[in-house]
């Protein structure tokens, strides 16, 4: 907990214009009290006015820490390009930056005007499929967990079996947006942005494999 409150407390700056709109708020400020009509004075203002400054820029951090110390994150995840992401121009750049061979999809559900090939790291390959309003996601890493990065709660999950594989459908009132399945090897995902029915993703993950 200190070194979360540490990183936090390093990012929390007072400009110095800040410091002197608080200032200024200060000045306006009546440190005269009359209760039952007695006048209390303090007779050193200076000091109290930063006193009370200090207080001010406590506040702001206190205000600003639960936030940033309970933030989580959201359920669809973006990743931001770094040193291990790269984007690369050919579905043969891909496989050779990811160092496992991917597959392009010729089957969707929409005419593909523009494709987007990204590499992260060794670890997973993404292709992105755009045309018609319309989006498509796929992603292929080693191993057998899910890689789509969609952790939505959707109300409609099925399981069927296309072929030798166990694909898992996600969505919402028999329409599926996002399919994901294994070989053993590889992971898979799809994530289409229209929804498609059971058998249209049948014939999808069969095309595919």
């Amino acid at each position: 907990m200190k070194n979360r409150y540490d990183k936090v407390m390093n990012k929390i700056e007072v400009t110095d214009e800040m410091r002197n709109r608080i200032l200024q708020n200060l000045q306006s400020v009546d440190f005269e009290q009359k209760p039952q009509n007695k006048v209390v004075r303090f007779p050193s203002i200076k000091k109290y006015r930063s006193v009370t400054a200090c207080f001010a820029i406590l506040l702001v951090g206190a205000l600003t820490l639960p936030n940033m110390l309970n933030h989580e994150p959201s359920g669809n995840e973006v990743l931001t390009p770094g040193a291990d992401i790269a984007e690369v121009s050919t579905l043969e750049e891909l496989s050779d930056a990811v160092g496992f061979e991917v597959s392009d999809i010729t089957c969707l559900p929409f005419e593909v005007q523009e494709r987007t090939y990204t590499a992260y790291g060794e670890e997973l390959a993404e292709i992105e499929y755009r045309g018609e309003g319309q989006t498509a996601v796929l992603r292929k890493s080693p191993g057998q967990d899910d890689n789509s990065g969609d952790y939505t709660e959707y109300t409609d999950t099925q399981e069927i079996t296309v072929g030798t594989f166990a694909v898992t459908l996600k969505g919402r009132s028999e329409r599926y947006v996002l399919a994901t399945w294994h070989d053993g090897q590889y992971s898979y995902s799809l994530n289409i942005t229209n929804g498609l029915t059971m058998a249209d993703w049948e014939r999808i993950v069969s095309e595919m494999n």
